[in-house]
């Protein structure tokens, strides 16, 4: 197995999908929690993402706004890069360079069947960037800290009001899949 993710971490993230500008946001990961503060149109919205209660909660901070939608696996799992590499599907390529990072590059395969390209940092063996082989998704890790999280960031506020989807809507799925736990 090439690399495994952390499952304690906070980074700043680079996220550039479909040709568009990146865009910059903070992730915060504990033991399969994840949370992104992202910038939007009205300010910063934050993802929090529990698997352990099945939950996405979407806080519009501009707002004070919380909407709380089911936790969908499956449908993460067919979308974003694997977390650690499927046997059979991962293929070391070798050394490669990026950013001025000395990185260890391999091919990952998802669910679906989707290839990615990951490099990892050659002696720190954290990441520094993925991106899908076909172009249409890349992710840089910047500032990238191990280590545990304050447990606050993963609790929704107590004070911002519930909200409903007014129609049926796909928000888009997070771009982060818990790392699964090896130990279980």
């Amino acid at each position: 197995m090439p690399y495994v993710f952390g499952k304690q971490y906070s980074a700043t993230e680079l996220i550039t999908t479909g040709g568009l500008a990146p865009v910059e946001s903070q992730i915060y990961v504990d033991k399969g929690k994840i949370r992104m503060e992202l910038p939007s149109a009205s300010g910063k919205v934050v993802a929090i993402i529990r698997p352990d209660m099945q939950t996405v909660y979407w806080v519009i901070v501009a707002r004070k706004q919380l909407l709380m939608l089911p936790f969908d696996p499956e449908r993460i799992k067919k979308q974003v890069p694997p977390m650690t590499a499927i046997q059979g599907r991962s293929e070391p390529l070798g050394l490669d360079t990026v950013l001025g990072v000395l990185c260890k590059k391999c091919r990952l395969t998802n669910e679906s069947g989707r290839t990615f390209l990951l490099w990892t940092d050659a002696t720190q063996d954290t990441p520094v960037k993925i991106s899908a082989e076909d172009g249409t998704y890349t992710l840089v890790w910047k500032n990238y800290q191990a280590g545990p999280q304050n447990a606050g960031l993963f609790a929704p506020p107590d004070d911002y009001q519930d909200v409903e989807m007014p129609l049926p809507m796909k928000l888009p799925a997070p771009l982060r899949l818990p790392p699964k736990d090896l130990g279980s």
